[in-house]
């Protein structure tokens, strides 16, 4: 069994607060396919894999609070669905008990997928009139291969990152 060490939460809100700051600025405007690179549902997911998994569903409830007061038109929509991913993810990666990036990366595209699925559901239910279409599903998908290829890239580029470490002792 990997032991797992909790990132302090000062450096994890200093990296959601980052991550918000780039997702409301830049990234708002970097579109691939019509799909939107989440950098907020990265560092909730290595925190809820980090942290544990209730641990990681408090910090994503926040950071879904946070992105919904930015998005400012969302409702509740990030709020539920980012803390859904992010205990989906943090307890697949803990239970593969893995060290792979590429695993990860995988984890974090299916998170994606089931935050957006989350996230439209919940709009859907605020107004019925919201509702998901091809492209829709096209761009989610889009965004989801970003996310994971995103989470790859930065997970083999920084090493430390990584959500499991193996104790030799």
């Amino acid at each position: 069994m990997a032991a797992l060490d909790a990132p302090p939460w000062r450096w994890s809100f200093a990296a959601l607060a980052l991550a918000l700051l780039a997702q409301a600025t830049v990234l708002n405007l970097l579109h691939v396919r019509g799909g939107a690179l989440s950098l907020v549902l990265l560092v909730t997911v290595w925190f809820a894999a980090r942290a544990g998994v209730w641990r990681g569903a408090l910090f994503a409830l926040i950071a879904g609070a946070c992105e919904d007061a930015v998005a400012g038109n969302t409702g509740a929509g990030w709020t539920f669905a980012t803390p859904i991913a992010a205990v989906l993810g943090g307890r697949i990666v803990r239970a593969v008990d893995s060290d792979s990036p590429l695993l990860f990366g995988a984890v974090v595209a299916l998170a994606a997928l089931v935050r957006l699925l989350a996230f439209r559901l919940i709009l859907r239910a605020q107004d019925p009139s919201a509702g998901f279409d091809a492209a829709g599903l096209h761009a989610a998908l889009w965004s989801a291969a970003l996310d994971g290829a995103v989470a790859i890239i930065v997970l083999i580029a920084v090493p430390r990152l990584r959500p499991l470490r193996v104790d030799l002792r």
